[in-house]
């Protein structure tokens, strides 16, 4: 969990399930997104200082 940041999203819910965390609900979402980050292209740094990049 980041620090020194501020709250953009304020979400209202009636009640969590016994046992939930704030920390627990990151790891499952890190851990879904993770098939989709790692599957993204990564794009290519510049190789010249103009910018350009060999292929």
């Amino acid at each position: 969990m980041r620090t020194e940041n501020a709250i953009s999203d304020l979400v209202l819910v009636d009640s969590v399930p016994d046992g939930f965390t704030v920390a627990g609900f990151a790891a499952d979402v890190r851990a879904a997104v993770a098939p989709a980050a790692a599957a993204a292209p990564v794009p290519s740094e510049p190789d010249e200082p103009d910018g350009t990049v060999r292929s």
